[in-house]
């Protein structure tokens, strides 16, 4: 899920929402500086899957296989036919509207 998190940014809209002293408005602050900034999703798409599971906004892949490129450090999935079938987990909805269900889940934990 980590490559869905690079372009799923969350954090501006919660910290105009957070008390000063919420402890996830402090990790923010102290990670990016500014409340008008966004950091990418990798925690809280993983946070929100953990919880909420395939009843939340994601969607499970088909079946694939993971090649490891050795030279590159690279790796990518393919689809598969045969052998054991892995499978990746994907959200079911644009970036924008991922971000704002991560900030809403956010919000209303406050």
């Amino acid at each position: 899920m980590s490559e869905h998190g690079d372009h799923i940014l969350t954090g501006s809209r919660f910290m105009k929402s957070a008390p000063m002293d919420h402890p996830i408005r402090v990790a923010y602050k102290t990670h990016l500086g500014n409340i008008r900034r966004n950091r990418p999703s990798w925690d809280l798409l993983a946070a929100a899957y953990a919880v909420r599971g395939l009843c939340g906004p994601f969607a499970l892949s088909g079946a694939h296989r993971l090649e490891f490129d050795v030279e590159s450090g690279t790796h990518r999935w393919l689809p598969s036919k045969t052998g054991p079938p892995c499978r990746y987990l994907a959200p079911a909805m644009d970036d924008e509207g991922m971000a704002k269900y991560l900030e809403d889940m956010l919000i209303d934990g406050m």
